[in-house]
């Protein structure tokens, strides 16, 4: 008899001839689809190549896709959102805190410029009613100097000096009353700036 030889014929693979058996993975190493979890209810999502938001078909949760080290996860958006809202009120009240600071420092500046010093040397605000008391006081003083030079027959510029100090315990007061009024009223424009900053809106008490 003749010997029979069969030939096997490669294919492109370098496989024989025979049919290979169906790869069980192949629909998991599908690299058109990405497997996620939803952040919000935990259910799989399968999802397209570069997508970056999407829409959890069981709970309805808006989704954002993150890719890191090759794995893909997702992240609420209502989560990212209050962070961002979070992080911009953080920045408001530093901003907020720096106009306080500014506002104080330019007014500690501006209310030592008001302040007056006694003849014992203590350092005040000014008031309108210290000022008229302390100008009353010194014109009263005056008068009785110029009565007592003129009634005791003192030379004319004994009297001439009681004219003097009443002249200027006159100016002295209206001075004092003048500053007064210009430290109450920078005063009521600082606690306004101050207010409208503290009542200026983009944050919220947490």
């Amino acid at each position: 008899s003749v010997p029979c030889f069969v030939w096997s014929i490669p294919t492109k693979c370098g496989l024989t001839g025979d049919h290979e058996p169906p790869d069980r993975h192949k629909d998991a190493l599908d690299p058109q689809v990405i497997s996620v979890s939803c952040n919000h209810c935990g259910a799989p999502l399968e999802l397209p190549p570069g997508t970056h938001y999407a829409t959890c078909q069981h709970c309805g949760a808006k989704l954002q896709v993150h890719m890191s080290g090759g794995a893909a996860y997702t992240e609420l958006l209502e989560s990212i959102d209050t962070r961002t809202q979070q992080i911009a009120e953080d920045v408001e009240a530093i901003k907020k805190q720096g106009e306080m600071e500014r506002l104080d420092r330019e007014w500690e500046r501006q209310r030592s410029l008001y302040l007056v010093q006694d003849r014992r040397g203590n350092v005040r605000m000014p008031g309108s009613a210290g000022s008229l008391i302390g100008a009353g006081i010194a014109v009263g003083g005056g008068v009785i100097w110029t009565i007592f030079a003129a009634s005791i027959g003192a030379p004319w510029f004994f009297c001439l000096f009681g004219v003097m100090f009443i002249i200027i315990a006159i100016t002295g007061g209206i001075n004092g009353m003048m500053k007064a009024s210009q430290y109450e009223q920078a005063l009521r424009r600082y606690e306004a700036q101050r207010r409208r900053i503290a009542a200026s809106p983009g944050t919220s008490d947490r």
